[in-house]
């Protein structure tokens, strides 16, 4: 019986499982297994718990079958085959299709997709941070770097099929065209659909732009005296051919950030810890992020420093090196001049200009576009977009020298703060809730069927998602509060009232229902939005200290709130909130598209959406576990837990599905919308809001990354995190 163990254990790995052999003998196992006074419990765990009852009942089956015969092969059965099969029948014509999609697709510079094996069980675990999937054995599972389709798949399928005519016309494929179906299924995983990469981080996409116009530039910087030879510079930093060697990109599509140009100027990453997916992780040490190690200063100091990298007078390119980013000189003599792409300042024809603001304190370039600087009251706000900057290797380097030194901290940054978001959600501790929350941009209402007139008359619609995260019963659950409003002011005063009402009615009321601890903790999590977030009005509102949770009847218990706002690294305030945002919109199109839907008003689409989205998970009744088991028909692996989903909405109360969920942590327990209405927040209100008695003047607020109420009222304690470890045993902080 342990021979028998062993065996099963080595043929049950989907790279055996995937050749003929190893499927025939698996099956065959299974099917002497299966006697037919063999129970499934007990097939089960004399296999370790890795069979499926649907395997287990195809294995009996094979076994009635094979002793009918007097057949022992059959108990193998034969191999489902694809219903076409056309890779046996049209070899050829499959491979000039599959040659067509390479050539027809862009590789990605920098993105990679996974396709994950699930035939074996314990593979996969979710992260308890972030419930992202994790691969504990990844050569197991297939990596690919993406391909983007230069149009839509019907496209591609047009493409593929025409260059399919033409092999068939020139006798190199069997068959001249293939259905849309099957060339679907030819397509790989790693062959995606473009598209719109919005909300990108300024710095770090002008710190990619500037590394792959240095790519471009490094064969022109460091040529030979003679076309196609070696660098002849005999700095401390091109001795020795170093320089050929320097940048760690193969091709000029592999260049896609400053991260791994950044690590060769910087002293080695050293181990911070071994994360819970086994991986070791690793950080640049604060002083060498800070520019104050030694050993760092000497390695940049040789970098920009090398005499190619900067425009002496006697400094002449070839004509070849035209082609590669540079300008010839126009006379011998003139230092060369260069030519990069840059995210700046545009004028009326998208040349790169510099922008002129009002004298006075502006804050640094790193808000997430709500800022309104000051600027001459006869011109609007610069417009910025990616132009080409001509001029001088001095240019050249100063501008990538800056960069550089900007983007070192700001990578560190955001990557502590993430991290302490993450930290934050594993040891979070009862009573204690988190609310990520951010707006929207504003949804339209629209109808599939519309005449012209009403293309003028659309409505807007703010949203404001508001996820939180909550420990119950051992583990951290999530539970999604989304807001709908037809007011779009979107400032401060309307943050304060909307936080308020959920801080004091929705979230209590959650807790009571729940029968979780009350909440004395909120944790903020939000961008750096200074119109919203990120002002001396809202420091003044967290440091009132005047948040107390209601009872049922809307009566202050005196049970104070403790509130502390935390920021997300600049630009990187992507998170949970995003895709609850994402996950309404997209069922409000879909259900206009199909005329499901026809949206009256904001008010009206809040009740629309609260009638199919609004759900709860509860713990089931006996009756309703007793009914989910007996007719129960696979098992699921993992650990796992039996919840009850309800429908929140009025027409749905009586729906209820019985269903099973993974026991890792940050689960959605459940999802209600509520509508705001511009007209509940008086003008009053919204004047005391901006009132300067209240306000709390934080200085250099635009750096500061967590800001908490202390024991004194006005009183506001600021922090910038360089860490998310004891800075007395993190190897970062030395």
């Amino acid at each position: 019986m342990h021979a028998i163990r062993e065996t099963w254990a080595k043929i049950n790995q989907p790279h055996v499982v995937a050749a003929e052999a190893g499927y025939n003998a698996r099956r065959t196992i299974l099917g002497a297994i299966a006697g037919e006074k063999v129970k499934y419990k007990h097939a089960n765990e004399f296999l370790g718990g890795t069979l499926s009852r649907k395997s287990f009942n195809e294995a009996k089956e094979r076994r009635l079958t094979a002793l009918e015969d007097g057949d022992v092969s059959a108990l193998a059965g034969k191999r489902k085959m694809r219903s076409d099969n056309l890779q046996e029948k049209y070899p050829m014509a499959c491979c000039r299709v599959e040659q067509s999609i390479l050539e027809r697709t862009q590789p990605s510079p920098n993105l990679t997709k996974t396709n994950h094996d699930y035939r074996q069980r314990g593979d996969h675990i979710r992260s308890d941070a972030d419930n992202s999937l994790v691969c504990v054995h990844p050569e197991k599972c297939e990596t690919h770097r993406v391909h983007y389709m230069t149009g839509t798949q019907q496209h591609l399928y047009h493409q593929c099929m025409d260059d399919l005519q033409v092999a068939f016309s020139a006798g190199r494929a069997e068959i001249a065209s293939i259905s849309r179906s099957s060339f679907d299924k030819m397509v790989p995983f790693y062959v995606v659909e473009q598209s719109i990469r919005s909300c990108l981080c300024v710095h770090c996409y002008k710190a990619k732009l500037i590394t792959v116009a240095l790519y471009q530039l490094w064969p022109t910087l460091h040529h030979g005296d003679n076309s196609g030879s070696g660098c002849t510079c005999n700095c401390g930093f091109c001795s020795d051919g170093a320089c050929r060697t320097f940048l760690p990109f193969a091709t000029e599509k592999s260049v896609h950030g400053m991260g791994d140009l950044s690590d060769l100027l910087l002293c080695e990453k050293v181990f911070i810890y071994r994360g819970q997916n086994g991986k070791d992780v690793k950080a640049h040490r604060s002083v060498c992020v800070s520019g104050h190690c030694p050993t760092c200063q000497r390695k940049q100091a040789a970098f920009f420093g090398c005499p190619r990298h900067q425009g002496t007078t006697d400094r002449r390119f070839p004509s070849s090196a035209a082609t590669l980013g540079a300008c010839p000189s126009a006379m011998e003599g003139q230092p060369g001049r260069v030519k990069w792409s840059m995210f700046t300042s545009v004028d009326a024809e998208g040349r790169a200009t510099d922008a002129r603001r009002l004298a006075g304190p502006q804050p640094p370039d790193d808000d997430d576009g709500d800022w309104e600087p000051r600027v001459a009251s006869d011109t609007s706000r610069p417009k910025k977009a990616v132009a080409t900057k001509t001029g001088t290797v001095d240019d050249f380097t100063k501008e990538f020298k800056d960069i550089f030194r900007r983007y070192i901290p700001h990578r560190r940054q955001y990557h502590n703060q993430r991290s302490a978001f993450h930290e934050t959600l594993r040891t979070l501790e009862e009573g204690t809730v988190v609310f990520v929350f951010d707006f929207q941009e504003q949804l339209q209402l629209i109808e599939q069927d519309e005449v012209q007139a009403q293309h003028w008359q659309h409505e807007s619609v703010t949203i404001f998602p508001c996820p939180i995260y909550f420990k119950w019963k051992g583990r951290v659950w999530s539970y999604s509060f989304q807001v709908l409003s037809d007011d779009r002011t979107q400032d401060h005063a309307w943050v304060q009232h909307v936080m308020f009402k959920i801080l004091t009615e929705h979230v209590p009321a959650l807790m009571r229902k729940l029968g979780a601890p009350a909440m004395v903790l909120a944790i903020f999590f939000t961008d750096n939005c200074a119109k919203q977030f990120k002002c001396r009005f809202h420091f003044g509102w967290l440091a009132s200290r005047a948040v107390m949770v209601c009872d049922t009847n809307g009566e202050s218990t005196n049970v104070p709130v403790h509130i502390e706002h935390h920021y997300f690294g600049s630009c990187h305030g992507k998170s949970s909130s995003d895709s609850e945002g994402a996950n309404t919109k997209g069922v409000t199109r879909h259900n206009i598209i199909n005329q499901s839907w026809v949206v009256q008003s904001p008010r009206h689409l809040c009740t629309l959406l609260g009638e199919s989205m609004d759900f709860m998970l509860l713990e089931p009744t006996e009756d309703e576990a007793m009914t989910f088991e007996t007719a129960r028909t696979s098992s699921r692996g993992g650990d796992q837990l039996l919840m009850t989903k309800v429908w929140g909405g009025e027409s749905r109360s009586d729906e209820r599905k019985t269903l099973l969920i993974t026991k890792k942590p940050n689960t959605l327990l459940g999802r209600k919308y509520i509508f705001q209405a511009a007209g509940a927040i008086s003008g009053a209100v919204r004047s005391a809001c901006r009132s300067e008695a209240k306000a709390i003047k934080v200085q250099g607020c635009q750096a500061i990354s967590k800001t908490v109420a202390t024991e004194t009222p006005g009183v506001l304690a600021t922090y910038t995190l360089s860490c998310s470890h004891d800075p007395l045993s993190c190897r970062l902080c030395w």
